[in-house]
């Protein structure tokens, strides 16, 4: 089993509204992240988001446009994300969407 596991002691919706109510500071602690923003909030559980992976060794960035949503369900929360084209919202020159 390689997987790794951290234990933070910080209630589970604390970290979880905090990356969905400022993704754009993702990138100060994930420095796998170019850039992440929210383009449109649907309602305070719905949205629309764009971020982009930095290019590492030889794959270059990856770009993804996004409608989220969050839920609570009993103790856990759920995320879904599906990729989307928005004709008006153009693709960034450097990355791959």
């Amino acid at each position: 089993n390689n997987t790794s596991q951290t234990k933070i002691a910080v209630p589970a919706s604390t970290l979880f509204n905090e990356h969905w109510n400022e993704i754009e500071k993702v990138k100060s602690y994930n420095d796998n992240i170019k850039f992440s923003k929210c383009l449109r909030k649907l309602t305070d559980d719905v949205d629309v988001a764009n971020y982009a992976s930095n290019e590492k060794f030889m794959v270059k960035s990856r770009e993804f446009l996004c409608g989220r949503m969050r839920a609570k369900v009993g103790d856990g929360f759920v995320l879904a994300a599906r990729s989307c084209e928005i004709d008006s919202f153009q693709p960034c020159k450097d990355a791959v969407r």
